[in-house]
């Protein structure tokens, strides 16, 4: 059985993306502009699409559509504390620097699609094949195949029926070589329904792990 390509793009430092017009490398393309702070994951086929920020330890899964604008957190100021900022400790010499507040990296699943001007906070995870809208402020985790919107980001409704997303995602669509993608390429353009899931699992086959990512 053909295996699918796990290619995944790695980026560790201070980065900013310079090159004219996109930058792309393992079918992975991240706007020029765009800077990363830390370490960035990145899934093949996604595109950042204008200039973005990532800021800590950033995953991205394969094949997101991320419009750009993006900002993403993984630390941010301990607001109890009177100082927040770690200049002015250095300014004073203090032997206690200022340190960042992190609840975790931030995961960003397969086939997600993140609108114009998204923030993601620390710790956060979004599911597979979710939609945030533009503008959002993301400070909780997003369930897989869910919409969300809104400062604070909160659920609009389910691109598909709630109650078939654990089958989804055993399909693992997003594991498939794009061989097998192929057979089911007229399906995977309906609108999706219980028939659509059985027309795709009689023809990809079901996995026992019913989870997304």
């Amino acid at each position: 059985m053909q295996q699918a390509q796990k290619v995944r793009y790695k980026i560790d430092g201070l980065r900013k993306i310079l090159a004219f017009p996109i930058y792309s490398l393992n079918d992975v393309r991240i706007a020029p502009g765009t800077v990363i702070t830390g370490r960035l994951d990145i899934g093949r086929g996604t595109r950042i699409n204008t200039p973005s920020l990532f800021q800590g330890d950033v995953q991205i899964g394969r094949y997101c559509a991320i419009a750009g604008g993006m900002s993403v957190w993984e630390s941010n100021h301990y607001v109890e504390q009177l100082v927040m900022q770690n200049h002015l400790a250095q300014l004073i010499q203090s032997p206690y620097p200022v340190v960042g507040a992190t609840k975790g990296p931030v995961v960003i699943g397969d086939g997600v699609w993140v609108g114009y001007g998204v923030h993601v906070l620390s710790g956060v995870q979004i599911g597979e094949g979710a939609v945030i809208g533009a503008g959002s402020v993301v400070t909780k985790s997003v369930p897989p195949y869910a919409i969300f919107a809104g400062n604070p980001a909160k659920l609009i409704r389910y691109r598909i029926p709630q109650e078939l997303v654990p089958s989804v995602c055993g399909l693992k669509l997003y594991d498939r070589p794009l061989s097998r993608l192929k057979q089911v390429s007229g399906l995977l353009t309906e609108k999706f329904d219980r028939t659509t899931l059985a027309q795709m699992q009689r023809m990809l086959g079901e996995s026992k792990e019913l989870v997304c990512r």
